[in-house]
């Protein structure tokens, strides 16, 4: 079974040009915070933003080096942000755009790739949903591990 006989095709994407506030209310209807797709103008993923990217807009600059000091014993370690903490102003929401949150590492697979090939893609990354795209690169759905469940439990006849 191919990638394109399950994927999800209604899914929002954004560009990196939307606003912190716009990327908020696309969500808030949802219980948890979901990978996002970042497309550009040709409609090919450049990126994406997890409720792990959203997170980081809270954290002081220089904090993604933390993580190195760790090692390191005699190191006095602050403690994490809270976002209680965290001085939070209505400009934030158009001040900040996606390109600030984005992370451009992200992987994708090809609409004509088996389900074992995403599977075990999503296997080997820890990664949960894959942005699919097309022979040209182009963004056209996405895949996760249970889209890949639903389908082997209807292939074996438990599901209609």
């Amino acid at each position: 079974m191919l990638v394109r006989e399950v994927l999800n095709k209604d899914v929002i994407k954004v560009r990196p040009s939307t606003s912190l506030a716009e990327l908020l209310d696309l969500f808030k209807e949802f219980h948890t915070f979901p990978m996002v797709p970042v497309v550009d103008a040709e409609n090919r993923v450049i990126g994406k933003v997890s409720f792990e990217n959203f997170l980081e807009v809270f954290q002081p600059h220089g904090a993604d080096t933390k993580h190195l000091l760790k090692a390191v014993s005699f190191v006095d370690q602050e403690e994490p942000l809270s976002i209680f903490g965290v001085e939070i102003t209505p400009e934030m929401g158009v001040l900040f755009i996606v390109e600030d949150l984005m992370d451009r590492r992200v992987i994708t697979i090809r609409e004509d790739s088996s389900l074992e090939e995403a599977y075990n893609l999503m296997k080997m990354h820890n990664l949960e949903h894959l942005p699919v795209v097309n022979a040209e690169n182009q963004f056209v759905g996405m895949l996760g591990v249970f889209d890949i469940v639903l389908a082997i439990f209807r292939e074996r006849g438990i599901l209609k």
